[in-house]
């Protein structure tokens, strides 16, 4: 497992990178270990940043139960996730993020995917859902 989930305290954000393949029990793992500091710091914002993810080896059907998986541990729909990922990145993990994002969106979680770490610690940082106007 090379996943290291931290708190960054200037920011308010629960930052989970990932650095190598990315499997369904990874994620279990960081998600959980997210939702441990979010809950001890207050925390409702979390950057993921999947820059340096080798390979997915997640099935379409782990990918669209995540929200529930979210649910399940406690996150809130007031939460905002934002999906880092290179521009050249390996296309199983661009597909596999994107369609992350699409399914989280269409259950109404407030997730988007960025190219740029500054655009979305930014975006993090607003008030405003991407469904108000973002």
């Amino acid at each position: 497992m090379a996943i290291t989930v931290r708190p960054d305290t200037t920011t308010d954000i629960v930052v989970i990178t990932y650095s190598a393949s990315i499997d369904k029990k990874d994620v279990q793992a960081a998600t959980e270990r997210a939702q441990a500091y979010a809950a001890i710091d207050g925390c409702s914002r979390f950057l993921v940043d999947l820059r340096l993810a080798k390979e997915s080896e997640l099935t379409t059907l782990e990918i669209l139960h995540q929200p529930k998986l979210w649910t399940q541990l406690g996150f809130s729909r007031q939460n905002k996730a934002a999906l880092l990922l290179s521009p050249v990145a390996p296309p199983l993990i661009r597909e596999d993020v994107s369609f992350l994002e699409i399914t989280s969106q269409n259950r109404f979680w407030d997730v988007k995917l960025f190219y740029r770490r500054s655009e979305a610690i930014q975006w993090l940082q607003g008030q405003t859902a991407f469904w108000k106007g973002d």
